[in-house]
């Protein structure tokens, strides 16, 4: 099944596969009320999912957030400054939050991954975690891709900027 418009009392959503669905608000923001915006909205989102895709096929050998998840927590070379192990807490912290990633931007590639999908994610995750927990979350995907630079998976590392914890939400 492809994405499809879909509209629950007077709001609009997107449907991405059976009982998967986001409604506008979480996806932009906003409530969407009106047809031609939720339409002009629509049509934007399955642009942006074509050109995910477009960007898988052409980075065939680099890792998906799924691939990436297993290859970097169960990594015996990961150590602590100290030169100890990681500990538990923190794979199960990494786990989380590229599960969270994979979650509201899809299984990408790891190369696909660049500030505006970073922005995706903070929009779509601070609707239901608090600014200091989406902090912690960001600063897991940035250690996390980090070590994928440092271990050649990936080119470039996105630029990550945290949450404002004085203003409490994510700054445009």
């Amino acid at each position: 099944m492809g994405m499809r418009l879909g509209k629950r009392g007077k709001y609009y959503f997107v449907e991405f596969e059976r009982n998967v669905r986001r409604s506008f608000k979480s996806l932009i923001g906003q409530h969407v009320t009106n047809r031609d915006v939720a339409e002009k909205l629509f049509n934007e989102i399955k642009k942006k999912q074509l050109y995910k895709k477009i960007g898988q096929i052409d980075s065939k050998n680099s890792l998906t957030i799924s691939d990436f998840i297993e290859t970097y927590t169960t990594d015996p070379t990961r150590t602590r400054q100290d030169g100890e192990g990681i500990s538990p807490h923190t794979i199960r912290a990494d786990k989380l939050a590229f599960r969270l990633l994979k979650d509201a931007i899809g299984d990408l590639n790891l190369n696909a991954i660049n500030e505006k999908e970073i922005k995706d994610f903070m929009i779509t995750t601070s609707c239901r975690v608090k600014p200091a927990s989406l902090n912690n979350y960001l600063a897991h995907i940035r250690a996390g891709l980090n070590w994928a630079k440092d271990e050649g998976h990936i080119k470039r590392v996105p630029r990550i900027k945290l949450v404002n914890l004085k203003k409490g939400k994510v700054d445009p």
